[in-house]
């Protein structure tokens, strides 16, 4: 038994070794090769997140009866959102330019160079904005969640004005 393990152990080795040998180099999904459709996938993300927040807000903002449970669900679609997010920010993903936002508005990157300069401030906000959504998609009171989506769209305003380019 242990010869047939120890066969089994080298073939996979061997198998895996192959597999691995013939990835590219510079995979599109690393932002290298394809950093505009990079750039394109997280303004894409990033237009739900705001059209989740738009719900939110205008269901605060609107007197009459709330609907908490449908507001925690797009709290809890914001969270993982966010949870996402950063890492759609490779080096190389810096693309804007003037000339490029006039060629291509679509794929060109609209955030500030201080986003890879300053990445771990970056992730950082990004996940305590995911948690604070996450907390929302999780309370019992009306209260507690208006309080929370405030929350929210402070953190969301302030990385804004830190990493976002207008």
């Amino acid at each position: 038994m242990n010869k047939t393990f120890a066969a089994l152990s080298v073939i996979f080795l061997a198998a895996s070794t192959h597999v691995v040998g013939e990835v590219p180099p510079t995979s599109g999904a690393t932002g290298v090769s394809k950093p505009h459709d990079v750039v394109f996938a997280r303004r894409i993300l990033m237009s739900g997140i705001a059209r989740n927040m738009d719900e939110i807000l205008g269901m605060i903002d609107t007197p009459g009866d709330f609907d908490l449970s449908e507001a925690r669900e797009h709290a809890y679609e914001i969270s993982t959102m966010l949870l996402s997010f950063p890492h759609l920010f490779p080096p190389g993903t810096d693309t804007w330019s003037k000339a490029f936002e006039n060629e291509d508005a679509g794929r060109v990157s609209f955030a500030k160079s201080e986003v890879w300069l300053t990445f771990d401030d970056f992730y950082d906000r990004a996940q305590a904005a995911s948690q604070t959504a996450l907390d929302a998609s999780l309370v019992k009171r009306t209260d507690q969640f208006r309080r929370l989506t405030l929350d929210l769209r402070q953190k969301c305003d302030s990385c804004h004005i830190t990493y976002r380019r207008y």
